[in-house]
């Protein structure tokens, strides 16, 4: 059931506009066939409903009793499902009954799938709108449309008019059920009494001869029986208004003798009042004298009231006719809702007309027009939605009414106050909802005296609302239309002027004049925002005469509510700038002081930056419009763009000033070329590097500058170029001396819109000094590896001798990590070594003493002798360090550094070779050192004197000697050295 019924689908589709005309014309038809020929009035009513509702079939179910079950009887049918008239389907087999139940109008999809017993009935149904009619409030039946075809859907319209059609209808079946009473009366009168066949009602009556005195009443549940004579019987049965008339009636019924017959009111057994129809014969004795009267009476009060809602219904159709046709006159929103109100007014003579509006999140309900009589006093301008609780519950659900606020036993004593504040006892209030549900406004009638509303009177103030509140939005559309054009045609001729402009502060200037102008304001300015978002910078602007300049430096940094508000995108919108809660009270103070009451922003944000604010302000309160804001906003971007592209143009020129001047300072050479390498444009520094005339370069001029032997490798990597995409290539070039250098040439493509290659532009860049760079690198490179793999090797070697001459882990770590440091320290010195540097030997000597913490000449205890300055080999450094460092240690552990007592002596010296340095002889002596006995010395052998005795001869042909003397160790070195600078 769940899919078929779809009901709340007709608040998302759109709906056509209602057609009151189309609609006061079939309901006026229908009442003048109800008059006529009231048994054929539901017929017409289906036929009317196809034409209405656009549907392809249409029909009444009515609720009948068929022995055990209840069924609906198609009473009237119309369209494609016409030959189905009097057909009967179970209430359970039939959606009406799913109608009944709901007593609401119903959308349903495909209802076959839940009423397999429609199946019956070809063609099938895609949509079906069905509305329940009521009779004294029950639902008796439905008034259906349905849509055959798949593309066939049901609108809001559709749902308002059948909902009136099916009001109609139950006034209908009312009347007919009344004239079928009425038929029955007069049949089974043949078995009566000849005064009873006349009377044919269910009230009997006796009255005395004059008929001052009612003797007996049979009411059944019309009227109160009477079982004891009654004189007082017109003041208890007949309302006062009604006095006179029958009193006229029953006097001409005694003269004549005749009968007596009058419709009148009548008190009801339920307290209300009703109609009669009363018949009444005259009873005559012996003599021909009346010596009582019999009678009868009828309920016509359901057939007075149609007959009442027929009058009133044509009376209101034709004065809906009358308001649809002078909204439709009047020339704006206001008009039309002001007409409507005044019409409404004086067509049910209320004391007082108005349109509420809701706001509910400010809890205020407004009052924007009213009408009312001279003598009231106007609505205030708004009330607190709070004080009337009860009524609003009401209100937001349907319609309100209200007979009576002091005896409305709904109404809390709050709501009573608050309508007697505003001196409202009676009212009707129309609610339009719309959206999600929420009313947005209503139209009120109003008076200050109880009163009983009739259901007509409710009717018309609700039509009234709805084709007012069509009229207003319609008139509201077309002020949108016409404001929107009249937007497009100003930024138009806006745009036409700034084009010509060159000069932003010009465009800020015109722009904010024509903006003013057209709105009317007193100023207008852009703020301009530096990158802090807190400074705004106004350039330019317009402002009345007289007025004060906004043009400056303005810090909002203490405006954090107003930046906020520009920041996250939304419009200023300031109709009272001293009640404005965006800005501090200082800055509401100084505006005042420059006489700024009202104010419209919006702000143009770039990359989630604040860029600038467009405002306008005037001297007066003002209420700015949605149509204010939106040129405000179209404004703000054109004039942004305009302001943009004259900056953005001055910007272009400065660049190509300055790109003419860079590309004249830059050493490469520029070029442009076309056609796959010939050039059409050559930089100033091609001539002055070739000596070349630029014009001689064109075509393929400037191979000639090029080496011989790399022409035609140019001229193959320009074959490539256009399947590559991009050309790169390195030829030498000679200068004017006709000494070449390498030159690195890349050159990319420029395209047209197409994609097509119009040039190409390019630039060659002297690499002769680079290349020479990376050769040298890769030799360095290749010596770099070397040296790690020595290194490496070395550091191996440590760390096993290490290991086996240690007697614990500690003195592994200890030793093991001092060599390491001595490595270490070579390594710092290689490292500076360049071309014109060599490490020397008594940097070295002087690095691992100071290791030690051995200063040179310490209080004579070390004495070193010998040349500065004396290269070594740079493949020799690392391992004479080792020896250095081995030699130190001893010296510090055990030797001549261990106490004050010793003294160390050390001396170098070149050894002549053919006239040239080429081995550096080495001593350390040490003196003074307490030596162990003899035998006991020659034990001490370690990494030290292994390094001495075998690895330096080994590895790098180096004599060496070690001996034991008396107080101390004596030590000589004799190694190559380097012979010249680059060995």
């Amino acid at each position: 059931m769940n899919d078929t019924i779809i009901t709340g689908e007709l608040d998302r589709r759109l709906s056509r506009a209602p057609d009151y005309k189309a609609e006061s014309l079939a309901l006026v038809a229908l009442a003048e066939n109800l008059n006529s020929a009231p048994a054929t009035v539901l017929q017409r009513l289906v036929e009317l409903t196809i034409d209405l509702t656009r549907c392809d079939s249409a029909g009444i179910s009515l609720l009948e009793a068929d022995g055990k079950q209840d069924v609906f009887r198609w009473v009237a049918t119309a369209g494609a499902w016409a030959p189905f008239r009097n057909g009967t389907m179970s209430c359970e087999e039939s959606p009406c009954g799913e109608v009944i139940t709901q007593d609401t109008v119903l959308l349903m999809k495909q209802p076959e799938r839940a009423f397999p017993a429609l199946l019956q009935a070809q063609p099938s149904i895609a949509e079906g709108l069905l509305a329940p009619f009521r009779i004294d409030g029950r639902p008796v039946g439905t008034v259906w449309a349905i849509m055959h075809g798949q593309g066939g859907r049901f609108e809001a319209e559709d749902v308002r008019l059948l909902e009136s059609l099916a009001q109609f209808a139950g006034i209908a079946r009312r009347v007919e059920l009344t004239l079928e009473i009425a038929e029955t009366g007069k049949l089974e009168s043949e078995t009566r009494l000849q005064a009873l066949a006349r009377a044919s009602s269910d009230v009997f009556y006796i009255m005395s001869a004059d008929m001052s005195e009612l003797r007996q009443l049979s009411g059944g549940d019309f009227i109160l029986d009477t079982t004891s004579p009654k004189v007082a019987w017109l003041k208890d049965y007949i309302p006062p208004e009604d006095h006179a008339r029958t009193a006229a009636a029953i006097a001409e019924a005694i003269r004549t003798k005749g009968d007596f017959e009058l419709e009148h009111q009548v008190y009801q057994a339920d307290g209300k009042i009703g109609w009669a129809l009363s018949r009444a014969v005259p009873i005559r004795g012996s003599d021909g004298e009346i010596v009582e009267w019999f009678g009868t009476a009828s309920d016509v009060t359901e057939e007075r009231r149609a007959k009442i809602m027929l009058r009133e219904s044509r009376e209101r159709q034709a004065f809906l006719l009358r308001l649809s046709d002078t909204l439709r006159s009047e020339p704006s929103a206001n008009a039309i809702a002001n007409r409507a109100l005044q019409m409404l007014f004086e067509e049910m003579q209320l004391d007082r007309c108005y349109i509420g509006v809701y706001h509910l999140s400010e809890d205020i309900g407004s009052f924007p027009h009213q009408v009312h009589h001279d003598h009231l006093s106007p609505l205030p301008d708004h009330v607190r939605l709070s004080d009337f609780p009860k009524a609003l519950r009401v209100a937001f659900d349907r319609t309100l009414v209200i007979d009576d606020v002091e005896k409305m036993e709904s109404l809390s004593a709050t709501d009573k106050a608050g309508f007697s504040a505003l001196g409202i006892s009676a009212l009707i209030a129309a609610t339009l909802r719309k959206g999600v549900n929420h009313p947005l406004w209503a139209i009120v009638a109003v008076s200050t005296r109880a009163r009983v509303w009739a259901q007509g009177e409710v009717s018309l103030v609700q039509e009234v609302a709805e084709r007012t509140w069509a009229a207003v939005e319609r008139a509201r559309a077309e002020a949108v239309l016409r404001d929107s054009e009249e937007r497009q045609a100003f930024q138009l001729q806006l745009g036409d002027a700034l084009a010509s402009l060159v000069d932003p502060a010009d465009i800020q200037s015109e722009a904010a004049r024509r903006l003013a102008t057209q709105l009317g304001a007193s100023w207008c300015y852009f703020n301009e925002f530096d990158d802090g978002g807190t400074r705004a910078i106004v350039r330019a602007e317009f402002q009345r005469d007289g007025l004060p300049s906004m043009v400056g430096v303005h810090d909002l940094s203490d405006e954090p509510n107003f930046l906020d508000l520009m920041c996250s995108g939304a419009v200023l919108d300031i109709p009272n700038l001293i009640c404005a809660e965006q800005f501090s009270v200082q800055a509401r103070s100084t505006y005042a002081s420059l006489g700024m009451r009202a104010a419209l922003g919006v702000p143009l944000l770039r990359n989630g930056r604040l860029a600038a604010v467009l405002l306008v302000a005037d001297t007066r309160v003002r209420h700015w419009t949605q149509g204010d804001s939106e040129l405000l906003r179209g404004v703000a971007e054109r004039t942004w763009a305009a302001i943009q592209r004259a900056r953005a143009e001055a910007a272009l020129g400065e660049s190509e000033d300055r790109q003419r001047a860079l590309i004249e300072g830059v050493p490469q050479f520029v070029w442009r070329a076309c056609d796959v390498g010939q050039w059409t444009w050559a930089s100033p520094q091609w001539t002055r590097f070739t000596g070349q005339a630029e014009t001689d370069s064109y075509g393929w001029g400037w191979l000639e500058p090029l080496h011989p032997d790399d022409r035609a490798r140019a001229r193959e990597a320009w074959a490539h170029a256009v399947e590559r995409k991009i050309l790169e290539t390195d030829y030498r070039i000679h200068d004017q001396q006709g000494v070449y250098r390498w030159f690195q040439t890349r050159a990319t493509p420029i395209r047209d819109g197409s994609g097509t290659i119009i040039e190409w532009l390019g630039t060659s860049t002297d690499v002769d000094d680079l290349r020479s760079l990376q050769e040298r690198q890769r030799i360095l490179v290749a010596e770099l590896q070397h040296r790690t793999r020595n290194l490496l090797g070395v550091t191996r070697s440590i760390a096993d001798k290490t290991m086996r001459q240690s007697a614990t882990m500690e003195d592994f770590q200890r030793d093991f990590g001092a060599r390491l440091d001595a490595l270490a320290r070579v390594q710092g010195l290689l490292s500076r070594v360049v071309d014109q540097y060599r490490v020397t030997f008594d940097e070295l000597l002087r690095a691992e003493l100071a290791a030690h913490g051995v200063a040179d000449e310490d209080e004579g205890r070390v004495i070193l002798r010998g040349a500065d300055g004396i290269p070594l080999r740079s493949s020799m450094v690392q391992m004479l360090a080792l020896v250095l460092h081995e030699l130190a240690t001893n010296a510090v552990k055990y030797g001549a550094l261990k106490d004050r007592n010793g003294r160390l002596d050390i001396c170098w010296r070149t050894l002549q070779a053919d006239g040239r340095p080429g081995r550096l002889e080495i001593i350390w002596q040490e003196h003074g050192v307490m030596m162990p006995p003899d035998g006991a010395a020659a034990t001490r052998t370690g990494q030290g004197r292994d390094l001495i005795e075998r690895a330096l001869p080994y590895q790098l042909d180096a004599e060496t000697h070690y001996e034991f003397g008396p107080d101390g160790i004596r030590c000589q070195l004799i190694v190559p050295i380097s012979g010249a600078l680059h060995d």
